[in-house]
């Protein structure tokens, strides 16, 4: 841990005063129900494959990222958000794990069980999911092995796969391996508390959480790297974007810290004093309520050159710009009134 943990905040500017909007509408959908009323996805949206997947009540839907048509829909009632694993969408349901085409919808595989899904990710070609007791390791063909997880609020895997993290209403936060279900290692906040959901980069993994805190983890060790004092609660998800480390305390406002050392780098204002959930889809950071429809994508500013992204490190809360067709395809946010839409940077100025 670094010597300093409660150092304070410094003075930061507001990007929305010095900058114009980072992003526009490439095209916008929505689902509405027999009254005409529209239906919002129950969870974050998932978005790979050139498609973005939504999950709603009673069926799952895929949107074409070119421009917003329906690709599929199936009957589907998912327990968790979808996943997307390559070339398949993975739904978890009630007593059942799918896996999809994400090119058509067709289907591909089913693990039938008697748990239901409240998380999951993918780990390779298995796929591990907490009911909220216990964490459990699946595959296409069998079932593998079950560690106990009490109190489980949120789970993901790293970019490899091969481990899982758990997170707990106990301040917990337990590193699984997928592989074998044995726990890596197991870091216990000072407080019994809610912690968020993680953020994983290759190295580091980052937590938050009813503490007040914003912490960094060694991902091979468990050991703690640096912390910081937000002075206001963290319950959702924090995000790691290059070198940025992103959370949104329930205070409307999104903190942008050095991934690396924990400096303090700007602060932005939200629309939404609530639950909040962060997402990386490098190089954007999508923001949104926690348990409800998702609002803004923010990132660093970012040069072009050559087709080439290169970040500024010392940018003050500046919005992405990047030219069409380099990075992303974009991503994909779901306002409150349950319209979908998908967003491209913008032309650069």
């Amino acid at each position: 841990m670094d010597g300093d943990p409660l150092a304070p905040i410094p003075t930061s500017v507001d990007e929305d005063d010095i900058l114009p909007p980072p992003l526009i509408a490439a095209w916008q959908t929505s689902s509405l129900d027999e009254d005409g009323i529209p239906r919002v996805p129950l969870f974050k949206p998932a978005v790979g494959a050139d498609h973005v997947f939504l999950a709603y009540a009673e069926y799952v839907e895929a949107h074409r990222a070119t421009d917003g048509s329906e690709s599929w829909q199936v009957e589907l009632e998912a327990t968790a958000a979808p996943i997307v694993a390559g070339q398949e969408l993975i739904v978890a349901t009630a007593g059942a794990i799918w896996w999809l085409a994400v090119e058509d919808g067709s289907f591909l595989g089913q693990r039938r069980m008697s748990q239901v899904p409240t998380h999951a990710a993918a780990a390779g070609n298995a796929v591990v999911f907490t009911d909220g007791a216990a964490l459990y390791q699946v595959d296409k063909n069998s079932q593998g092995w079950v560690v106990e997880a009490l109190g489980a609020t949120a789970l993901v895997t790293n970019p490899s796969g091969d481990t899982a993290y758990v997170s707990t209403e106990h301040g917990v936060l337990m590193a699984i391996d997928t592989a074998s279900g044995n726990e890596r290692w197991r870091y216990t906040s000072t407080m019994e508390v809610h912690l968020s959901s993680a953020a994983v980069s290759t190295d580091v993994v980052y937590i938050a959480g009813n503490d007040q805190f914003l912490t960094a983890i060694n991902a091979q060790s468990g050991r703690r790297k640096w912390q910081r004092h937000l002075g206001v609660d963290a319950p959702g998800a924090p995000a790691v974007v290059g070198n940025i480390v992103y959370v949104a305390p329930l205070d409307s406002t999104l903190h942008g810290y050095d991934a690396g050392n924990g400096s303090h780098l700007y602060i932005l204002p939200l629309s939404a004093r609530t639950y909040v959930d962060l997402v990386g889809y490098a190089p954007w950071v999508i923001v949104g309520p926690r348990y409800g429809p998702w609002l803004r994508a923010r990132a660093p500013r970012v040069y072009v050159s050559r087709a080439r992204l290169t970040s500024d490190t010392a940018a003050r809360g500046s919005d992405l710009r990047i030219s069409p067709g380099v990075g992303p395809a974009g991503v994909a946010l779901v306002n409150g009134d349950g319209t979908v839409i998908l967003l491209i940077p913008q032309q650069p100025r």
